[in-house]
């Protein structure tokens, strides 16, 4: 397995990536971050730690996502370049942020806190894995019922005005929030250890690269909102992963491309409509869609883990 390979897999995957996930590369502004998150990652990789804090500032500016890599970037930089280095690499980014909300701040305080808050504040929007997977149950049940099983249906709501999935068996969709704090800790847990792994171990390219996949994966598939475009996120990552974990992960994500770009748009209106009368089918395919992507995240932590090997640093 040389890096040609390697190279050759991730140029192949991005070159077909309008194929696999459709017009969604080209209609969604998600390209913008992607492609200054890879800029950041690209400066680490080559020790320019004040430009990757410039562009990795224009990235959280952009759309907030890139926010998680920032744990990763200093660390890298203080491991690295020095304490100093990171500092004011920290100092870069933190600049460049305000470069862009300040102003907005100023002109509107109140509509810019907004725009940033109410993203924290969503709620578990109907693709997501916890709705996808409350979904199932309701389907699995009703259809059990339909079969004369006497077991009790479990209630699932969407709110098409929100976007957003609730529970009729708690008011307020207090079970749905339940499972969306649920899912959101894995995330949160997968950037902590990340960043640990990366201040105790090698701090080798191979491992920042598949590290800084497996956070932006863990937020993808985990997060509360997973819209289809969110996958451009990890266009420019997941290929980049070298070695046997990379060529897996490569495998299974193009997978998850082509099971979204039949799922999005004809099977995601099938899902909203036909969720309430059981309709197994689109419930079915964005479960495997969603399977497919905690694959992607446990392969992505598994290449992680052994990227300071010499077979995968020297040839992956």
């Amino acid at each position: 397995m040389t890096v040609r390979l390697t190279a050759a897999t991730a140029l192949g995957v991005i070159a077909l990536s309008p194929l696999l996930l459709g017009d969604l590369v080209f209609t969604r502004f998600d390209a913008l971050p992607a492609v200054l998150t890879a800029a950041a990652l690209a400066a680490l990789l080559h020790d320019r730690s004040r430009l990757a804090a410039v562009a990795l500032g224009a990235g959280v500016t952009t759309k907030l996502y890139p926010i998680l890599l920032v744990p990763l970037a200093f660390v890298w930089i203080w491991r690295r370049s020095g304490r100093r280095e990171a500092g004011a690499a920290a100092l870069v980014g933190a600049i460049t942020v305000a470069a862009v909300f300040v102003p907005f701040l100023v002109i509107a305080p109140g509509n810019t806190w907004w725009s940033v808050s109410e993203q924290l504040r969503r709620g578990l929007q109907g693709e997501s894995l916890g709705a996808s997977l409350m979904a199932g149950a309701h389907v699995l049940t009703y259809q059990l019922d339909l079969r004369g099983i006497p077991i009790p249906v479990i209630p699932f709501d969407v709110d098409l005005t929100t976007a957003g999935v609730r529970s009729a068996v708690v008011d307020d969709g207090a079970f749905a929030e339940l499972i969306a704090i649920l899912t959101g800790l894995v995330p949160l847990v997968v950037l902590a250890w990340a960043a640990v792994s990366l201040g105790r171990r090698s701090v080798v390219g191979p491992r920042l690269v598949a590290l800084s996949a497996a956070v932006v994966t863990a937020q993808v598939a985990f997060g509360r909102v997973l819209s289809p475009q969110f996958l451009v996120w990890l266009l420019p990552l997941v290929p980049l992963v070298r070695g046997r974990g990379g060529i897996a992960a490569s495998a299974v994500f193009v997978g998850a491309l082509a099971t979204t770009h039949v799922w999005y748009p004809e099977w995601y209106g099938r899902y909203l409509r036909g969720v309430f009368s059981g309709e197994s089918a689109p419930t079915a395919i964005l479960l495997g869609r969603n399977a497919l992507l905690v694959a992607l995240l446990g392969i992505l932590i598994w290449a992680a883990r052994r990227a300071d090997r010499p077979a995968d640093v020297q040839t992956g």
